[in-house]
């Protein structure tokens, strides 16, 4: 496998700890590249004018650069590939949020405008839950849907077979690096991911599945869906911790109710009572969510859409010009269209009343998908 020149310096960003994610991606958007900060002096580093002196410590630690090295060696022999926040093939809702990982590391095939549901919950699932879970995770698959989650026993790894058994696409999230087995029992399925979608991680390779690995590693479940569904939830479970970052980053939150009487239900049934939109099928979820798979009808609502813009006059035509590509975030749409933040909000109001537009989870914005009633 051969990897581009530039991988080195990519991996000893991400290994530099004690820098939070969005820290990371300050020092390379001040510098426009990792490779530039690998070779300052120590005078151009104290120049740096947001310069802290954990800042300093990880720029001149000589370990990280050895390690970073090593990791390369890895990564090579593991068949795994680096991609970056910057990088077109890059989740695209993921990008979106605050702590995105400046890296990410891949085995497998990820497509950056894929619709991705997130499905978590208990390692301690009851037969009911794990059945549930591989039919959710199923007939998401048969509709178009990416099902993401944690390869962790359980629900999780239920939820992958279930997309895969449709022959559709799931990827899995690692606490762990991509050249380590975890849970061990999961080396089947470990490969299967691996050709039906991508097993990703911000932890590089020979990184151990530490127990603090897990918590961050759910932000990213949360960040790259548009929704996330909790099956089974014990009162302290891991996936609460996936449906609380799922709120913060505006992503919908849906939990299957269950018994009272069963331990495992606590978690769902209090976020059903603290909000969550409440799954007895999966009609609640594409209602919800208005997401529209079938490949002829995008076609057509895709030439509805070109007839509808052309009709429209003025600041509205300039930000549905800018939304026949696809959807878009906001702060992107404000790029495109020029408009300051402002004059952009009263005007997608506006043309969400009149049924031309329509707001996604995480301030993102679409053309009408039903716009034959035009």
């Amino acid at each position: 496998m051969h990897l581009k020149a530039d991988v080195k310096h990519w991996v000893w960003i991400c290994l530099m700890r004690k820098l939070s994610p969005s820290n990371q991606k300050r020092l390379i958007d001040y510098f426009g590249s990792p490779r530039i900060l690998w070779d300052l002096n120590l005078r151009e580093i104290m120049d740096i004018p947001f310069i802290k002196p954990v800042i300093i410590d990880q720029l001149l630690d000589p370990s990280i650069r050895e390690e970073a090295e090593k990791i390369v060696e890895r990564m090579i022999q593991n068949n795994i590939r680096l991609l970056t926040i910057y990088d077109d093939g890059y989740p695209m809702y993921l990008k979106e949020i605050p702590d995105a990982p400046v890296v990410l590391f891949v085995k497998g095939s990820l497509i950056p405008e894929e619709i991705i549901i997130g499905v978590v919950g208990s390692r301690h699932a009851t037969r009911y839950g794990k059945d549930l879970a591989r039919k959710i995770g199923f007939e998401l698959a048969m509709n178009g849907i990416t099902v993401i989650s944690g390869m962790a026993r359980g629900i999780d790894t239920y939820s992958h077979m279930g997309a895969i058994e449709a022959g559709g696409r799931t990827i899995a999230v690692l606490g762990c690096g991509l050249d380590i087995v975890y849970p061990p029992e999961n080396s089947r399925i470990m490969q299967e991911i691996e050709r039906s979608g991508a097993l990703i991680s911000e932890y590089p390779p020979g990184e151990e599945p530490k127990s603090y690995n897990f918590p961050p590693r759910n932000r990213i479940i949360s960040g790259a869906s548009v929704g996330v569904i909790v099956v089974e939830a014990g009162e302290k479970s891991g996936s609460l911790i996936t449906a609380h970052y799922a709120l913060e980053q505006g992503r919908e939150v849906f939990a299957v109710p269950g018994s009272v009487f069963s331990s495992n239900s606590v978690g769902t049934n209090k976020l059903i009572k603290d909000g969550a939109k409440m799954v007895t099928s999966m009609e609640d979820i594409f209602e919800e969510l208005q997401i529209y798979f079938n490949t002829e009808n995008k076609r057509e609502r895709q030439k509805d859409a070109g007839i509808l813009v052309n009709s429209l006059r003025g600041e509205e035509k300039l930000i549905g010009k800018a939304l026949l590509d696809g959807e878009m975030h906001i702060d992107k749409l404000q790029q495109e269209t020029g408009l300051d933040t402002g004059r952009l909000n009263s005007l997608l109001v506006v043309m969400e009343m009149k049924g031309l537009v329509e707001q996604l989870p995480g301030k993102i914005y679409r053309l009408n998908s039903n716009l034959k009633k035009f």
